[in-house]
């Protein structure tokens, strides 16, 4: 176990000390899965550039999507992971052990763990609301004989948030100076 006052140095320097950590810990027989968590509780960057990709691990500062660092980071430790466990935890969310809650967080750190929630009662419930209402949406218009897709998304963002998606989009640029 790694405690938050070990953690490395920040910056990429930092980050490729994670890397570094992670491969010698499952090298030297550690689980690869709590190995990958206690990595994670040490990455220090909120957004990187890697291989052609930009990865924001941290939305607008408060939540923390910790499966794209745990994909991030198994693809530099890829010949090292069993395929199927790391497919069943980056794609179906099935970690290879059942941890705790506490003994997640402690791997994780409080604070990423925090984060974490915030993107999970933000970002997933959001996800889930969306579909139950999209859902809600395409039985009215079933018995309507109506079937325009865009339509029911706009009516779904309305009935939520009270404007499209488009309307929000817009609005959300102009406050963060993007348009």
């Amino acid at each position: 176990m790694i405690k938050e006052d070990n953690r490395l140095p920040s910056g990429e320097k930092g980050n490729t000390d994670v890397i570094r950590y992670l491969e010698q810990a499952i090298t030297d027989g550690k689980h690869w899965y709590i190995a990958l968590l206690e990595a994670i509780g040490l990455w220090t960057s909120a957004e990187e550039n890697y291989n052609g990709r930009r990865y924001h691990y941290l939305i607008a500062g408060e939540a923390f999507n910790w499966l794209l660092l745990a994909e991030r980071l198994c693809e530099t430790v890829d010949n090292l992971l069993p395929e199927g466990e790391k497919i069943a935890l980056l794609f179906y969310d099935k970690p290879p052990l059942n941890l705790t809650t506490e003994k997640f967080k402690e791997l994780i750190g409080s604070i990423k763990y925090r984060q974490y929630l915030n993107y999970f009662y933000g970002i997933t419930v959001e996800e889930a609301l969306i579909l139950a209402v999209q859902d809600e949406v395409r039985k009215e218009r079933r018995t309507l004989v109506y079937g325009n897709t865009h339509g029911i998304i706009n009516e779904v963002y309305r009935r939520i948030y009270g404007s499209t998606k488009a309307i929000l989009l817009k609005r959300f640029r102009r406050e963060k100076g993007y348009s």
